[in-house]
């Protein structure tokens, strides 16, 4: 085959590349270094002065080095301090400072024509000009009828000594006066009836050669508003004006911020409705929306079931017959066990009661074990069951108390049965249906240390004082689990991710018994405890004190805490927040960590509050954040729509340790104008063209409307995508039909911001 012959010049070129390969022994030749024949190699920057007043003139001179041929030519420009430059390229340029009131650095540039490559820098100082700042802050609170003082501070520079005169020119509504005091002046303020609202107050200030002017915001609040002292206070609804709380955020600066805690310590009042509204020197922050309604998104943080409306009533029905007998004496013995009897219990899905055959398993000192005769044999490990007993049992009777024993026969009935499975896995009953016997119903495999405690508490409990109100009653019994060593902190994460989601108070008394409100009853039954002196003053069989069972569920726990409940919720819901932060001293759980996510408690979520407005419905408490922003007054004012909370205010600087991730929010909307019903919507991470939903960051719409808003909180910081489906024929598959959409470019989400994505338009597979 005939080769082709190379180009000459490629044969040069390739020779040259073969030049400078190597082969280990060989040496290595290094070509010299050929400069150009026309080149800048170098700029400098020669000045008339190296440093000028204010205003003054300089001139510059640019020295362009080189080889061969080249423009001596640079572009002159202001890199950084301002002023200007005439011309704008050249070898000679006039520099014109500008008029600053401190001293101040320019740094100036000289950039070949030539060879833009080769630039230099100077750096000059200009010296501050005769004159001076006016300084005042941001916002006044003014009280109706009251006066309000302002320092106006005058700080010359530059050698200045000129008499300045400082003015509000004409007002209305706002009577001022200005009096010369060291420093500047004083600026009183009066003469308002106003008790709402914002006057802005203009300040001037002139030498007579300079004017300077700064706008003053007087935020006029009614005579009876309330001020945020010291680092903490609480407000009550007796301190309202009607139903308006005014509260004025002195001197807030922009590293202080403000936590504003507004709850409702009563148990008798299901909800209450109030609009929050923030004014003044407020920081401008990304705002998360409290919720999107009823209805708009599935449940997406941690599920709280109610039980079965059906079981619930019965249970209350057959909880009230046992009340009516508690303690009553005579209710039969039973000294010899029987080895089989019908015993009976509620069925959890279908909320009836109903016949248990069981058989005697077990009797231990402390139990008499009865297994239903449906179990399969083998299914109940009833030494399993014995051991855990016997390890809760003691420690369980030293703090709250010894047990009742309506049959004289020292044990407890213990059934275990499959009708309560799929609910809290446990009931108690004391004199219970079908037997007068101390009673605890488990479900099969469910008696670990933490339910065989929780249940015990309970028999303890009702045979002592007949039961508690169920926020008090609940919530003990998991304090039972912790002192036994098997916390089970049921669904604390469910208020701290939503506290206004999850009310505390059993609502009105007789709402429906939640078993996601286990967290909260938790948390403020033990708080209850720990100000009554804690588990080294015995402080859990105060509780069930015989001697005070006829005192209701409040008033024991007041006893306790020695204080009233108000007081008790107020310092509560500080301790949710601040709890170990460091930054406030007074609040912390003493044998707990609620920042502790290895005693499995999430961050408390917060919303953010700024010169804005938000409608607030809530059943106990909700929290709030504020920035300082200028500086200067801030006011804050709470307007009950339907009933009145109490507020805890909350000073600090410094960030709180566990900051709210990010949010996300955006709109789906329906390819074809139907419902959204049941799309699947889900922050995620993307790599590999596999989208994977981040943890707790998947939604499920419920809704009738073809176009749907929706809200991700607690979104960490990080880059992501969206994505969106429905399956439409309920195959489990992304297939042809179902509806899918994806946000193909990726989103950065920042801890205490939101992000706002487009609307997405679904689209269907093919």
């Amino acid at each position: 085959m005939k080769r082709a012959a190379l180009h000459p010049a490629l044969t040069l070129i390739l020779l040259g590349l073969l030049s400078g390969c190597t082969n280990p022994g060989q040496s290595t030749h290094t070509p010299p270094v050929v400069t150009p024949v026309n080149a800048v190699t170098g700029v400098a920057i020669t000045s008339t002065a190296a440093e000028l007043r204010s205003g003054a003139p300089v001139t510059l001179t640019a020295a362009v080095t080189g080889t061969g041929s080249f423009s001596r030519d640079v572009d002159w420009t202001v890199v950084q301090g301002g002023g200007t430059l005439s011309p704008a390229r050249g070898v000679t340029t006039e520099y014109t400072a500008p008029t600053v009131l401190v001293d101040t650095d320019v740094i100036l540039q000289a950039t070949s024509v030539t060879t833009p490559a080769q630039s230099t820098r100077m750096t000059l100082r200009v010296r501050a000009a005769p004159g001076f700042t006016l300084g005042v802050k941001g916002s006044v609170a003014l009280a109706a009828g009251g006066t309000a003082q302002v320092p106006v501070a005058v700080t010359r520079s530059g050698g200045h000594t000129a008499n300045v005169t400082v003015s509000t020119g004409p007002l209305t509504g706002v009577s001022a006066a200005l009096v010369p005091s060291a420093g500047g002046y004083t600026l009183t303020l009066g003469g308002a009836a106003r008790t709402d609202g914002v006057t802005e107050v203009t300040l001037t200030a002139s030498d007579g050669q300079q004017e300077v002017r700064q706008v003053l915001r007087v935020l006029h609040v009614p005579a009876s508003a309330r001020t945020l002292s010291g680092q903490r206070t609480v407000w009550t609804p007796e301190q309202y004006d009607g139903n308006d709380l005014t509260v004025v955020l002195p001197d807030l600066q922009p590293d202080e911020r403000v936590a504003l805690i507004p709850f409702n310590p009563d148990p008798a009042v299901k909800e209450v409705t109030f609009d929050l509204i923030g004014q003044g020197g407020l920081a401008a922050q990304s705002l998360a929306a409290p919720s999107l309604g009823a209805g708009a998104l599935a449940q997406q943080a941690v599920p709280t079931p109610d039980l079965h409306a059906g079981a619930q009533r019965t249970l209350q029905a057959e909880a009230e017959r046992a009340l009516a007998r508690a303690g009553a004496a005579g209710l039969g013995s039973q000294s010899v066990p029987e080895p089989r009897r019908v015993l009976r219990s509620v069925n959890w899905a279908t909320g009836q009661m109903e016949d248990v055959p069981a058989t005697l398993r077990a009797v231990t000192p402390d139990l008499l074990i009865y297994v239903d005769d449906r179990v399969a044999d083998g299914a109940v490990d009833v030494k399993r069951l014995e051991a855990e007993f016997a390890a809760v049992a003691p420690t369980t009777r030293a703090r709250w108390g010894a047990d009742t024993d309506l049959d004289g026969n020292g044990r407890i009935l213990l059934l275990v049965t499959p009708l309560v499975q799929g609910g809290n896995g446990g009931l108690f009953w004391y004199d219970g249906p079908g037997v007068a016997a101390e009673q605890i119903v488990l479900g099969v495999g469910l008696y670990g240390q933490d339910m065989l405690a929780h249940e015990f508490k309970h028999v303890i409990s009702i045979g002592r004082r007949g039961g508690d109100d169920v926020w008090l009653e609940e919530g003990l019994a998991v304090v039972a689990s912790d002192l036994v060593g098997a916390p089970s902190h049921w669904h604390t994460d469910a208020l701290l991710s939503d506290p206004a989601a999850h009310p505390t108070f059993h609502r009105g008394g007789t709402g429906p018994y939640v078993i996601g409100s286990y967290g909260p009853y938790y948390l403020l039954s033990r708080f209850v405890g720990e100000r009554g002196g804690g588990d080294a003053a015995g402080v859990w069989a105060k509780f069930l004190s015989r001697t005070r069972k006829d005192l209701p569920s409040v008033p024991n726990a007041e006893w306790i805490a020695g204080a009233s409940l108000p007081e008790v919720y107020a310092d509560w819901v500080t301790t949710l927040m601040f709890d170990h932060t460091g930054l406030i001293a007074g609040f912390d759980y003493q044998g707990i960590n609620l920042r502790d996510a290895a005693q499995g408690f999430r961050p408390l979520r917060y919303h953010f509050i700024g010169n804005d407005a938000r409608r607030v419905v809530m059943a106990n408490q909700n929290f709030f954040v504020t920035r300082g922003g200028a500086g200067g007054d801030s006011v804050i004012r709470v307007a009950g729509v339907s009933g009145r909370p109490h507020l805890v205010a909350v000073r600090f600087r410094g960030d709180l340790p566990y900051l709210p991730p990010g949010s996300v929010t955006g709109t789906l909307v329906s390819p074809d104008g139907s419902s959204l019903d049941g799309t699947q919507v889900c922050v995620a991470t993307h790599a590999n063209n596999v989208y994977s939903c981040v943890a707790r960051q998947w939604q499920v719409l419920r809704t009738s409307a073809a176009q749907q808003a929706f809200e991700f909180q607690d979104v960490p910081t990080g880059t992501y995508r969206l994505a969106a489906w429905r399956d439409n024929n309920g195959n489990g598959q992304h297939d042809a039909g179902d509806w899918w959409g994806n946000l193909t470019a990726d989103f950065r989400v920042e801890a205490e911001r939101a992000t706002t994505l487009a609307p997405l338009t679904l689209g269907v597979r093919k």
